[in-house]
């Protein structure tokens, strides 16, 4: 898989954030084939769900899809509540961006001001693929 360089990904995250807006209200653009059915409105979705998810996202990382976090067996999954996806710390590599959040296990992950209590770097492919899970 190709990754975009981690210098593009905020500007692609402001367009779809546009095409979204663009979208509202049942608008439609020139390659809609119906309201609420358009490509470039199902992409935008998936872009924005990767990198810029609703705080409280859940999302569940298998082992070999996260690394670099202090506590946690390598060999487990993840289950945790996204709190932020750091687009201005991706990772060298342009494959992997750091995720802070909370366990499903933490009982203040509800709670706004409550630190986030786990980081770690997770795959960009592992998130584009549940974000798109997510966008069904």
């Amino acid at each position: 898989m190709t990754y975009l360089s981690r210098y593009v990904w905020p500007e692609v995250v402001r367009q779809a954030h546009l095409v979204v807006a663009a979208h509202a209200d049942g608008r439609m653009c020139g390659r809609c084939a119906e309201p609420g059915d358009c490509h470039r409105l199902r992409n935008a979705r998936v872009e924005i769900g990767t990198f810029d998810p609703p705080r409280g996202t859940p999302i569940r990382l298998a082992a070999g899809e996260w690394s670099h976090c202090a506590g946690l067996d390598p060999a487990a999954t993840v289950e945790m509540r996204v709190a932020r996806v750091h687009i201005e710390r991706m990772h060298p590599n342009d494959e992997e961006v750091w995720v802070s959040g909370h366990l499903s296990s933490c009982p203040a992950q509800a709670v706004a001001e409550h630190r986030a209590c786990v980081e770690l770097l997770a795959r960009v492919d592992a998130l584009i693929r549940l974000a798109k899970t997510r966008s069904r």
